[in-house]
């Protein structure tokens, strides 16, 4: 899509920045007034994608540490939670995580552990023997 007006004396087109919004001259296709402007976007966003990174590693983390607390006692062992307990801690089911099958069947990795969601809205959490 073509924007901005033709200006034939000057072979190029008229049109806004998209970072300063100041007008400038330039090919049909170009979208910032300058190497500034262009660097000021790609900066922002790298930042953008940074600030997303890091709120998917926070909550793989916090996944990690309330996994590690239910688990108190139970290191060895395998135990079934509700789903609604984990959440209630701030558990987030759509962080990002490692698929693993293990004994035949799809579990979710977090860290040292793994769970499965079952149909009936319970969670069964066993520890993995990375040693």
């Amino acid at each position: 899509m073509i924007t901005g007006k033709w200006l034939p004396h000057a072979r190029g087109f008229q049109k806004p920045c998209r970072v300063c919004n100041d007008d400038f001259i330039g090919r049909k296709d170009q979208i910032y007034c300058g190497k500034v402007c262009r660097a000021r976007r790609n900066n922002d966003l790298a930042a953008e994608r940074k600030i997303e990174q890091r709120r998917h590693v926070d909550a793989y983390l916090l996944n990690i540490e309330i996994l590690k607390n239910e688990m108190i006692g139970y290191e060895n062992e395998v135990k079934n939670v509700p789903v609604i307990r984990l959440e209630t801690m701030g558990f987030n089911k759509e962080a990002q995580n490692n698929r693993v099958n293990s004994e035949g069947m799809l579990w979710f990795r977090f860290g040292d552990w793994l769970i499965q969601i079952s149909d009936n809205k319970e969670v069964e959490i066993k520890h993995i023997n990375l040693k």
